[in-house]
C-alpha cells in the first residue's frame, strides 16, 4: 500500500458522505506501519496556534517546519487523523514529481 491508495481511499470515502475525520481514520487504518510511523512523526513535528474569535469560534492553525499547511482548522483542536492525511496528500504529490522526474531524459 501507497501513499496513493491511501488517498484514494480517503477520496472514496469522501465522496460516500463519509466526514472527513472519519474519512481519515478509516483510510488509515489498514495502511502499513512504515508508513504510519512516517506520518506520526510529520504530526508529532507540528505546533499549534489557537486563536477565539468569541462566540465559540476557534481556529486552530498547524505549523511544521518543512510544509505550509495552509487554512486553519475551525476547532480549539486539530484532529490528528486529518492533519495525517494532509501529509499524505503532500506526499503523494512528491512521490508522483519523483517519478515523473526519474523517467525523464
Amino acid at each position: 500500500m501507497t501513499y496513493e491508495d491511501i488517498w484514494n481511499r480517503y477520496c472514496e470515502l469522501r465522496r460516500n458522505s463519509c466526514r472527513e475525520v472519519k474519512a481519515s481514520e478509516l483510510a488509515l487504518k489498514d495502511a502499513p506501519l512504515n508508513l504510519l510511523d512516517e506520518l506520526q512523526q510529520l504530526v508529532s513535528a507540528c505546533t499549534f496556534t489557537v486563536r477565539n474569535y468569541g462566540g465559540g469560534q476557534f481556529y486552530c492553525w498547524a505549523h511544521h517546519p518543512h510544509y505550509d499547511l495552509g487554512d486553519p482548522w475551525p476547532a480549539s483542536r486539530w484532529p490528528r487523523k486529518s492533519l495525517a492525511m494532509t501529509f499524505v496528500s503532500f506526499l503523494k504529490d512528491q512521490k508522483q514529481e519523483q517519478d515523473a522526474g526519474a523517467g525523464a531524459c
